[in-house]
């Protein structure tokens, strides 16, 4: 995108273009494609359109993507998410997006753990703990709790264990051949963390689980997830089932 065309008119303004909704809300994977279509098309009126009726599906389908957001301005939140898929789509031939809401979900939380930072930042350097302040913002509950990043972290190891735990179970059963735990990485890598084909092939080569094209790529995640869904269902542990779960639906 050039950026003198960008000043007529900015994408990530809510208030642009809300005076007429559409007559329903596309689903994220469609709302991303389009802003995708556009960029690729190089159609600068279609990529503002669509970026608008991407803001929309975002309020729409804020339940499902803002879910680290405990405490924060969900609005300014949104932006935030705005901006960076505004600067993924701004980088020269950007890839496609197979899973908006999982990649959408990880930016939003990537957001939220900036915020809380920022804010625990601010605090240590503005209010002293022992003052009356401090207590007061405690209490008030603007600030996180001092152990919420160690949470998330914890969930996010806790995750990869599942994983990893599953992997190992569908290669003990599959044949020496199967291509079972390069497929649920795969599937964890693409759908759940939202990370790109090439990073997910990386990793795959770095580990010696294979060097797939990119189409075989997506078919090891799609083989991947079922393996995974299959896993789940009998796992009698099932704090780690809907862990993984809660994911990929």
């Amino acid at each position: 995108m050039n950026n003198a065309a960008s000043r007529s008119r900015n994408p990530l303004d809510p208030r642009s273009g809300t005076s007429c909704p559409p007559p329903h809300v596309p689903d994220l994977d469609t709302a991303v494609s389009a802003v995708h279509c556009a960029v690729r098309d190089g159609d600068r009126a279609a990529f503002e359109r669509r970026f608008t009726r991407l803001d929309r599906s975002l309020r729409a389908h804020r339940g499902q993507i803002f879910c680290n957001a405990s405490g924060l301005d969900l609005d300014e939140l949104r932006q935030k998410v705005l901006i960076r898929v505004n600067a993924y789509f701004e980088q020269p031939e950007p890839e496609s997006v197979r899973n908006a809401r999982g990649w959408l979900r990880t930016m939003a939380a990537n957001a939220a753990i900036d915020e809380h930072r920022s804010r625990a930042r601010f605090r240590a350097r503005h209010v002293a703990e022992d003052s009356p302040a401090a207590a007061h913002t405690e209490q008030s509950g603007v600030f996180p709790r001092a152990d919420f990043l160690v949470e998330l972290d914890q969930e996010a190891r806790a995750r990869d264990a599942a994983i990893r735990h599953y992997a190992d179970a569908a290669a003990a059963a599959a044949p020496p051949t199967s291509r079972a735990r390069a497929q649920i990485w795969t599937c964890y890598w693409l759908r759940i963390c939202a990370d790109t084909s090439a990073e997910v092939a990386e990793r795959l080569r770095q580990q010696d689980l294979g060097e797939p094209s990119e189409q075989t790529l997506w078919q090891w995640a799609s083989r991947g997830q079922r393996l995974l869904e299959q896993l789940c269902a009998a796992d009698t542990d099932r704090d780690r089932a809907e862990r993984v779960l809660e994911r990929l639906c």
